[in-house]
Order: C-alpha cells, then structure tokens, then sequence
C-alpha cells in the first residue's frame, strides 16, 4: 500500500504548503507507507524532497472549474493499492490502512438534494456516501477508471459545491455499491482532517493556522 498525494492548480499558498509538509512529517513519523506526489511541472519546484517518488503530470489537462477532476484522475492512474490523502490532513499513532476493496475516511451523512443528484448515476442515491479525504483500497483497477472517463463527460457547465461532490462521491459511492464492494472506514482517532465549510466566510487558515503551525513545529522537531 502506497500513500498519494496530489497537486494541480495555480501556485498554492503557503498555508497549503504548510500543510502539505504537516502531512508528509505525520506520515513519514508515524507510518512506513511510501509516498508519492502527483503535480504538475509548474508547481513542482514549491513541494522540495521528502516524498519517496514524484510524477510529474498534466492530469489529462481538467477543465478548472471541476477542481475534483485531477484527484479522479490520479485514481484512475494507479497500479497498485493506494490511498490518496488530501494535503489538509495529517496522521497519528495506530495510523493504518484497512485492507479493504475500497477505503476511505470515513462515511458521512447528505440531505440528499437536486444539486447532490445532478451527476448521479442511473441507480439508487444514498444518504451515507463516502467522505474523499482519504480514498483509495486494494481495488485500484477497472472501476476508477471507469469513473473518471464517466466523469470527463459529465463537465459541461459551471458546477455547485455540490455538484462536484454529487460528480465524485455521491456518483462513487452509487458505483461500488452497485458492483457490491465493501467500503472501509480508516480507525478513529488516528488521524485529523482540517476541513471547514466553504460558506462560512473564513478560511482553513484563519480556524487552524495555530493549530497547524504548532503541529508542525513539533513534527520537525521529533
């Protein structure tokens, strides 16, 4: 099992890259998973060393507005069992990887909407639908890629928030579970995930910048 990370996009802010270090420290501390960047060669030069590999990619060349095309694309690109990890994110002691078909961070509930169901499939619509900030498994063939080439097709216009989420996980969540696969769930209190709503008018920074800063002080320290 191989951990990924991912890039594409303009430059990232330094909080990003903040994290992104926070991340790979955590995960090289706590875990002997090797790492692997995806990003492309523009914004290759701002992510330094410490990954065990680097790709360096156009992610099929995704149109902008779907900022969730490029991660549908590097799943669909992998040769082995993965778990792709977003750079907000860091681990903790007991860290592991269930060895499941398909694993992600955990399942969570939607109230399920017009703007949820935009791009789901011809099949049922769950409630309880995976959470994409850890996502990967041991099934790193066929069906990603199946995915991502129905996604391609799917971005056409100027998606919502949750029209991206109903393109990657709602969608996703319908196709495993159609094919009849199990989802894993990662241990609970092993890891952390800074995410915040996007309406809320205050940044990822502006709620966790001490909590990363002090983070990261300690795993460069350790």
């Amino acid at each position: 099992m191989k951990i990924v990370y991912s890039y594409h996009g303009g430059k990232p802010s330094d909080f990003l890259l903040k994290m992104a270090r926070l991340s790979l420290l955590s995960v090289k501390h706590y875990t002997d998973y090797p790492t692997e960047l995806w990003v492309d060669k523009e914004n290759l030069a701002f992510f330094g060393n410490g990954y065990d590999s680097y790709v360096v990619s156009d992610f099929g060349n995704p149109d902008a507005r779907y900022w969730n095309m490029s991660k549908l694309y590097v799943y669909a690109q992998q040769t082995e069992p993965f778990l792709h990890i977003d750079f907000d994110t860091c681990v903790m002691p007991g860290f592991t990887i269930p060895d499941d078909a398909f694993v992600c961070e955990k399942m969570r509930k939607i109230l399920i909407d017009d703007e949820y169901t935009k791009h789901a499939l011809n099949a049922p619509v769950y409630d309880e639908i995976l959470c994409s900030g850890f996502l990967g498994g041991s099934d790193y063939g066929y069906m990603f890629k199946e995915h991502y080439d129905w996604a391609k097709r799917q971005a056409n216009d100027t998606p919502t928030y949750k029209n991206l989420i109903s393109l990657e996980e709602v969608a996703l969540t319908q196709r495993i579970r159609m094919e009849r696969k199990n989802i894993g769930t990662l241990p609970t209190d092993t890891f952390l995930h800074f995410w915040c709503r996007r309406n809320l008018g205050v940044s990822k920074e502006d709620i966790y910048g001490i909590v990363v800063s002090d983070l990261l002080k300690f795993m460069t320290n350790k």
